[in-house]
């Protein structure tokens, strides 16, 4: 009898391929298409760790100069994790999986982060959650008009994760300035970004309307350049072949006033600031939209998802940041019924959830949350 005839998941508990992730190289270039479209390219442990096999190899390999990634879906570069089957393992009992897939996608993310050699993407479509993290982590990032950012997991009664929680608070704000206060917006809210605003805050590097995206990827698949000179090469070609948005960035018109909110020192301050700004009129359409977004989540996930960001911003580094999360998350938010009650109803019954275990912000168990 098979595994899957007696029921247990056939994934694999080693890095080796696997057929979602097709892999070439292509001259000196491993190009990676992220093949799941049935699902938008979601990542499953298998899929992570394919990946990881890939990357750990061309790290060393001293045939691949650079790396690209894309994908082979018109909708979804990657839709992030799969949440359903995580919370499917906890409401089942099978914690140990579920925390072991987060930790080969965190593990993977840090790779990202610290990939000695060009590491490039081709973002077209949603980049969500764990999407962002195979992403954005990385040094080069191309977005489309079609590009749809977002890190929706204080919504699911989870956190910020996959690296980040490191990442959001170093985006640039005002001045061009690292501004923790405009990451602790993205991620208690989960406001979707558009390829404008992912350019004005760093959060991408470069731009390109979606119908060029296969002669950008064709010359980057056959540049030409000196030994030891890829870098250079990469960051010319997408420096003269990209452009910027026609839109403008809707961040830009509000960030000072999401500064005036979210650099309070609580969440309860964050909601008390905005329901002010509504009354008094000072604040518009944004306002309303985040104090509604916050409203509907989580409280523990609230409190958890500030207290990531908090800790991201003061670490040196994207791997110290998704250990973090992954205590914080896959070890404690994620037993808790929240996050299975969460992912029901966002993503199955696709309604509102409102029985929150506690409904407050002020019965949330803050001590467990801070020594996690």
């Amino acid at each position: 009898m098979t595994a899957a005839q007696e029921g247990h998941s056939t994934e694999q508990s080693v890095d080796q391929p696997d057929p979602r992730l097709i892999a070439t190289l292509t001259g000196r270039c491993l190009h990676l298409q992220l093949n799941n479209t049935a699902t938008l390219n979601a990542f499953d442990e298998s899929l992570s760790r394919a990946m990881r096999y890939h990357l750990r190899l061309a790290a060393t390999d001293e045939t691949v100069d650079y790396v690209l990634v894309t994908s082979l879906s018109e909708k979804s570069f990657c839709s992030g994790g799969n949440v359903r089957q995580m919370a499917q393992f906890y409401a089942d009992g099978e914690t140990a999986r579920a925390e072991e897939f987060f930790a080969v996608e965190y593990d993977l993310c840090a790779l990202i982060s610290e990939f000695p050699k060009p590491y490039i993407t081709l973002v077209n479509g949603y980049c969500i959650g764990g999407g962002l993290g195979i992403s954005a982590n990385g040094r080069y990032m191309v977005v489309s008009e079609k590009a749809l950012m977002s890190m929706p997991e204080a919504g699911l009664g989870f956190c910020t994760d996959a690296g980040m929680s490191w990442v959001l608070p170093h985006l640039w704000g005002d001045g061009g300035q690292a501004d923790k206060a405009l990451g602790m917006y993205l991620a208690l809210t989960g406001r979707w970004l558009s390829a404008a605003d992912a350019l004005w805050c760093g959060l991408a590097g470069y731009y390109l309307p979606s119908s060029e995206f296969p002669a950008l990827a064709e010359g980057l698949l056959t540049l030409s350049y000196e030994p030891g000179c890829a870098r250079t090469a990469i960051t010319t070609y997408l420096s003269e072949h990209t452009q910027l948005p026609a839109e403008e960035s809707s961040l830009a018109e509000i960030i000072l006033q999401v500064d005036e909110v979210f650099s309070a020192p609580s969440v309860s301050e964050m909601m008390t600031r905005l329901q002010l700004g509504l009354d008094t009129r000072r604040y518009g359409m944004w306002a309303r939209e985040a104090l509604s977004a916050l409203r509907a989540c989580s409280p523990t996930a609230l409190q958890g998802t500030f207290l990531a960001i908090e800790w991201g911003n003061n670490c040196p580094d994207v791997r110290t940041a998704v250990q973090h999360e992954h205590r914080l998350g896959a070890q404690y938010l994620c037993h808790r019924p929240d996050f299975q009650n969460g992912v029901r109803a966002k993503l199955i019954d696709k309604k509102p959830y409102k029985n929150w275990d506690p409904p407050t912000l002020d019965e949330v168990d803050m001590g467990t949350l801070r020594t996690r």
